[in-house]
C-alpha cells in the first residue's frame, strides 16, 4: 500500500516536470530529463537518511545549475511525504530566490504551482500511508484479539468438560455407594432368610417348598452377584486418574514443582489406575522425607502392548535406605501383583519405572 501511494504520486509529479522541461527547456531538455530520472530514481529508492540528504541536494544544486528549478516539486513531494521540515523551507527558499533573480518566466512559475500540488500530494501520500497503518493496526489487534477469544473459549470448554467429567464420577460413586448400602444389604439380608427357609425345611416332607426356596436363594444369588458387577463397574469408571494426579502433585506443591507428561485413555484398566495412583502417591510421599531436589517428574504413557509409569526427582538422596524401603516395597508388591516389572535408578537423581503389560481383549 506504502510502495504503490508513493509510485503513483511519483509518476504523476514526474510526468509533470518532464512535460515543463520539454516545452521550457528545449535545448538542454534531454539533460534535464536525464537528470529527473536520477533524481526521482534516488529520491523514490534510497533509505530514509539517503533521502533527506537528497532532498537538500536538490535545492543546493539550483544554485549552480539554475535550470535544475524543474526539480524542486519532485524534492517537494517527497519532503511533503516525510515531514522533513528543513528540505522543504530550502526548496521553498530556492524558488523565491529563482523566481526574483530570473523573474516570473513560465517555467519557473510553473514549478512553483507544480510544487504547490506536490506539497499536497505528498501531504496526502503521508495522510493515506498513516491511516492505511492505522487499519492494519487495527486489523492485526483485531485478528489477535479474536485468537486469544478463541483460545479463552477452549480453555472454558476444556474446564467445562473437566468439571462435567468429574461430575459424573462423583454421581457414579454415590450410585454404587448407594447401591452397594441399601440394595446389596437387603438382597444379603434376603439370601440369609432364604438360607434359613432351606435350613428348617424338611425336604422329604416338604419337597416343594424346599425346591421353590432353593431356587429363590439361587435367583437371590444371581441378582447379588449381578448387583456387585454392576458396583464394581461403576467404581472403575469413576476412577478419574488426571485428577487423582493433579491432587497428589497439588499436596507436595510447596516442596516440589511437580512435571506431568500424561499420554493414556481412559479405557486403562481400573486396577492398573488405583495401583499407580498409589505407587505415585508412596513415591511423592518417599521425595519429600528423602530428596534434596526441587522437582519430580511424573510420565505415564500408553503403548499397544504395555503401559509405563516413570517418576523422577533430581535430588540426592539423603537417606542410604530410600532404595530398599517398606515404601519402595509396596510399590514393587503392587507392579508384580499385575505381572509388571519394578525398577529403580539412583543416577542423576532418583527415579522409579515400571512397566505393566497390557492385557487386550483378543488375549
Amino acid at each position: 500500500m506504502k510502495q504503490r501511494i508513493h509510485y503513483t504520486d511519483t509518476a504523476v509529479v514526474f510526468t509533470c516536470c518532464a512535460a515543463l522541461i520539454l516545452t521550457e527547456y528545449g535545448d538542454t531538455a534531454v539533460i534535464l530529463l536525464l537528470m529527473q530520472i536520477i533524481a526521482a530514481a534516488i529520491l523514490l529508492l534510497t533509505s530514509d537518511k539517503v533521502l533527506y540528504a537528497a532532498e537538500l541536494a536538490v535545492p543546493l544544486t539550483v544554485l549552480f545549475f539554475p535550470e535544475a528549478v524543474v526539480f524542486i516539486p519532485l524534492a517537494v513531494y517527497f519532503s511533503a511525504s516525510s515531514h522533513h521540515k528543513l528540505p522543504i523551507l530550502a526548496e521553498v527558499f530556492m524558488l523565491v530566490m529563482s523566481i526574483s533573480v530570473v523573474g516570473a518566466e513560465g517555467g519557473v512559475l510553473f514549478s512553483a504551482a507544480l510544487s504547490l500540488t506536490a506539497a499536497f500530494l505528498g501531504m496526502r501520500s503521508a495522510e493515506l500511508i498513516r491511516r492505511s497503518e492505522e487499519l492494519k493496526h487495527m486489523r492485526d489487534s483485531d485478528t489477535e484479539l479474536q485468537l486469544a477469544l478463541s483460545r479463552r473459549n477452549k480453555a472454558l470448554l476444556a474446564k467445562q468438560d473437566d468439571e462435567i467429567n468429574i461430575a459424573t464420577l462423583k454421581e457414579r460413586n454415590r450410585i454404587a455407594r448407594e447401591i452397594h448400602d441399601n440394595v446389596g444389604h437387603l438382597l444379603s439380608r434376603a439370601l440369609l432368610q432364604s438360607g434359613a427357609l432351606i435350613a428348617v425345611t424338611d425336604k422329604e416332607k416338604l419337597p416343594v417348598q424346599y425346591t421353590q426356596t432353593a431356587a429363590l436363594k439361587e435367583t437371590l444369588t444371581s441378582a447379588m452377584n449381578s448387583i456387585r458387577e454392576s458396583v464394581h463397574g461403576l467404581r472403575d469408571d469413576s476412577v478419574d486418574l488426571h485428577q487423582a494426579i493433579k491432587e497428589a502433585a497439588e499436596s507436595v506443591k510447596l516442596r516440589f514443582n511437580v512435571v506431568t507428561e500424561l499420554d493414556f485413555s481412559e479405557k486403562m484398566p481400573a486396577n492398573v489406575k488405583l495401583s499407580f495412583i498409589a505407587i505415585i502417591k508412596e513415591a511423592l510421599s518417599n521425595s519429600v522425607k528423602y530428596s534434596s531436589g526441587d522437582t519430580v517428574r511424573i510420565v505415564i504413557r500408553e503403548h499397544p502392548a504395555l503401559y509405563q509409569l516413570s517418576i523422577t526427582d533430581n535430588g540426592a538422596s539423603a537417606h542410604e535406605d530410600r532404595g530398599s524401603g517398606m515404601g519402595l516395597n509396596n510399590m514393587r508388591e503392587r507392579t508384580e501383583a499385575l505381572g509388571g516389572i519394578f525398577r529403580v535408578d539412583t543416577e542423576d537423581g532418583f527415579r522409579i519405572f515400571i512397566s505393566i503389560k497390557r492385557v487386550t481383549e483378543e488375549s
